[in-house]
């Protein structure tokens, strides 16, 4: 399927930025030491990803271009898997969805280096950008919208968009979303059309600049 032209956007619910974590045997606590770390040795830090083509793969794939870093792949096939072996020390970094890492980052088992989307993330306000770390325009995150065939009619697409983001509205959603890190969105239906268009385009880029693929 096409997805503009088989779908019909109505609104974008949450953007849900990934962290950059690393182990605290990893001498690094900013993304420019981790830049410096890694351009020292080439090849030698390696970090996971919850499986090749996965938003974490292909998020440290765009940093790993931005920054001219070699930085070597272990993919794994699910999140508990990797998150245990990079709390273990088994794997370096990752970049991780935040409900999965927010404990261990606060036990500090885990070190957060910095908020993956372009604002800081309200579960981490003291953890920077990665744009703010030095790679200008980085922005990288999981999102979840919500969508309907293309034929359906306008005004049922409006009275869809007015229910699903008054819904996002009430105090206590945003309060539960926001403190998981990811507060609600509730765009227009066209804004949320240009959101998925920017995305499309960014990670055509990004998986033919990796070389990414599924097998």
């Amino acid at each position: 399927y096409d997805v503009f032209k088989d779908l019909a956007p109505i609104t974008l619910v949450v953007i849900n930025p990934q962290i950059l974590v690393v182990h605290p045997s990893l001498p690094v606590r900013s993304v420019n030491d981790l830049i410096k770390l890694a351009k020292a040795k080439p090849g030698q830090i390696n970090y996971g990803s919850v499986g090749p083509g996965s938003p974490q793969h292909m998020g440290m794939e765009l940093l790993k271009s931005m920054a001219g870093i070699n930085l070597v792949h272990i993919p794994y096939k699910g999140t508990p898997q990797a998150t245990t072996d990079l709390i273990s020390g088994q794997v370096t970094m990752m970049f991780a969805n935040t409900l999965s890492v927010l404990p261990s980052v606060r036990s500090q088992r885990l070190r957060a280096l910095a908020v993956t989307t372009r604002a800081r993330s309200p579960a981490l306000p003291d953890v920077p950008t990665v744009a703010e770390s030095g790679l200008a325009g980085f922005d990288v995150s999981s999102w979840a919208g919500v969508v309907a065939p293309a034929a359906t009619p306008k005004p049922v697409i409006a009275k869809l968009h007015r229910e699903i983001t008054g819904v996002l509205k009430e105090p206590a959603l945003n309060a539960r979303l926001s403190a998981e890190g990811a507060p609600p969105v509730g765009s227009t239906p066209d804004e949320f059309s240009r959101f998925m268009q920017g995305e499309l385009v960014k990670w055509a880029a990004a998986v033919k600049q990796s070389g990414a693929r599924i097998d």
